[in-house]
């Protein structure tokens, strides 16, 4: 699997206990981790490194994890020695398979490559998959429409060719769940990431909703890694709001997901900063939170309903939803402007990216319910929270007034 992106590597390496070589780890300093292009780079040296050790060795079937995220792989299937002397050989039989001067040229390359991959060893991508391999023994099923993607590799054109624009910025939460770089809303599913030692350990045993309360507190002071719905720790911008949302779950509105608002930061900020060098990144602030029905419906909703400011998500575990925004609308909250290039919107939340994570954000409270007994007081808790509140995401869209959001939130 590719390193498209250091978020995306730590995650995947964090939830798999893979240990990563310190050789691999000092290929990416503090400085570069937020530079998707200099990260993706580096990870197609690795992986090209990787193919042509194992190649050397005796190695001769190579199966690449997209993740959706094509670019990369055919970056290093163009690039690769080995793999790229593949494709020319296949390349130069194409060219001479046919006496037909009038022959369409990607026809006769598509018949050197079926003849060729009935003999022995074919380099196919799956195009429904979006997975790529070689050696495959079973490719004989392969239909010739699959077959035309290797010719998008090799020439660089197509969704699978150089000019692919699905994952031009993989990193962390960035994307919209429209776009196919997106993939699943979460591929790790409905699961707490922790063994159900670990669990107890990290959360006890709650007894009322000031116990889940100090939970999510403990999290957000570091004096625990863990929640249930997020196994990665807090990120350092999460600092910057740490009291506001301290408050927020000191009401029991018990929160998942944030981001405060900056206006105009360096793209190479410490705490903001993604992307290339010299360029300018913008965020909205907004919440994820769980909260009870009964405060949105008498607190929370008065102070949003009819504010031009805001726009707001909401499902509940019975899968009732409210919106002020329509089904073809969608929030971009996180935006870059770079040099020498379109401005590049990389965070967007909407409807249904919002109801697939409400669906599975629900499913892990059950799951954490099934870490106790039935009739526990742990269990009858948390089966209340599922009955009682609703999940929601507010976006502020002043964000040159960092404090919009949670002033809104806290007054009174």
């Amino acid at each position: 699997m590719p390193i498209n992106g250091y978020s995306i590597f730590q995650r995947a390496s964090k939830l798999s206990h893979a240990s990563i070589p310190d050789s691999v780890l000092n290929k990416f300093p503090l400085e570069i981790q937020n530079d998707d292009d200099k990260v993706r780079e580096i990870g197609i040296g690795i992986t090209s490194n990787m193919i042509e050790t194992m190649y050397s060795s005796g190695v001769r079937g190579f199966h690449f994890y997209t993740l959706n995220l094509e670019k990369t792989i055919a970056q290093i299937i163009s690039t690769s020695p080995v793999l790229k002397t593949i494709l020319e050989k296949y390349e130069d039989e194409a060219a001479t398979s046919s006496d037909d001067e009038d022959i369409d040229v990607a026809t006769a390359k598509q018949a050197a490559y079926a003849n060729r991959f009935k003999k022995s060893n074919q380099l196919i991508v799956d195009s429904k998959s979006k997975i790529a391999s070689s050696n495959l023994h079973k490719s004989r099923s392969q239909s010739s429409s699959q077959l035309r993607t290797i010719l998008d590799i090799s020439s660089g054109i197509g969704t699978m060719g150089k000019d692919a624009t699905w994952d031009e910025f993989p990193n962390g939460r960035f994307g919209d769940s429209r776009s196919p770089a997106y993939g699943e809303i979460d591929g790790y599913g409905p699961s707490l990431k922790v063994t159900s030692t670990k669990a107890y350990e990290l959360w006890g045993y709650p007894k009322t909703l000031k116990d889940i309360s100090k939970i999510f507190i403990s999290y957000l002071s570091k004096k625990i890694d863990c929640l249930p719905w997020s196994e990665m720790g807090i990120n350092p911008e999460t600092a910057l709001i740490q009291e506001e949302l301290i408050g927020l779950n000191e009401l029991n509105w018990f929160t998942i997901a944030s981001q405060p608002a900056t206006n105009c930061s360096k793209s190479d900020d410490k705490i903001f900063g993604w992307g290339p060098n010299n360029g300018y990144v913008y965020q909205k602030a907004f919440i994820e939170m769980f909260v009870p029905k009964k405060d949105w419906d008498n607190k929370l909703l008065p102070k949003l309903k009819g504010n031009p400011q805001v726009s707001y998500y909401l499902s509940d575990v019975q899968g009732h939803f409210e919106s002020n925004l329509k089904a073809s609308e969608s929030n971009c909250v996180t935006w870059g402007v770079f040099p020498d290039r379109e401005i590049v919107q990389t965070t967007i939340i909407e409807e249904e990216s919002f109801k697939a994570w409400s669906d599975e954000a629900f499913k892990i409270w059950n799951e954490w319910k099934l870490l106790y007994m039935k009739q526990d007081d742990s269990s009858k808790l948390i089966k209340d929270v599922l009955d009682s509140y609703v999940l929601i995401t507010v976006v502020h869209h002043d964000y040159p007034d960092e404090q919009a959001l949670w002033e809104l939130l806290l007054d009174n």
